[in-house]
């Protein structure tokens, strides 16, 4: 049985700060981590899939130095208005508020849903958990992320299992 979280994170700052605050500690008690986010400035020609794939090598490679690691990524670079005629869709499965990303995430690592959760940054991210069966958190900075992340009850239930 594994245990899993899914972070939305398009902002690299805010990537950083889990790397820096949470990522090793969520590893550390067993959790997967993946990353599910929308990549509209594709889509609107803003930056390549190449660009985006450069900025992912560089933070893999940076998570070396934390001693944490992320597990898996889904990016998608598809929207209704996009100008680049290849993302353009109408609904994708994969954009959120769709649960494409997540659910593709759960088959592939053959996750535990009752042990996992998202924390992302807006109502979408959090519609895509539900939809998908998975407890989604809102983290809006209101508290520093370690003391977001340590309050999920998912986290907790878990840590307290680990010292049983």
């Amino acid at each position: 049985m594994h245990t899993n979280i899914f972070v939305q994170c398009k902002k690299l700052p805010c990537l950083y700060c889990v790397v820096q605050i949470s990522l090793h500690y969520l590893n550390q008690l067993g959790f997967f981590v993946f990353i599910v986010t929308n990549q509209a400035g594709i889509a609107k020609g803003k930056f390549t899939v190449e660009a985006y794939n450069t900025v992912m090598a560089k933070i893999f490679y940076d998570l070396e130095e934390f001693n944490g690691h992320i597990d898996d990524v889904r990016f998608c670079p598809y929207h209704e208005y996009a100008i680049e005629e290849q993302y353009r869709h109408h609904n994708h499965p994969w954009r959120k508020p769709n649960p494409g990303m997540i659910t593709n995430l759960i088959e592939t690592w053959n996750v535990d849903v009752t042990n996992s959760f998202l924390v992302g940054d807006k109502q979408t991210d959090l519609m895509a958990a539900e939809y998908a069966g998975v407890p989604g958190f809102l983290f809006d900075g209101d508290v520093d992320l370690e003391t977001f992340i340590k309050s999920i009850p998912n986290v907790q239930r878990l840590k307290l299992s680990l010292t049983k």
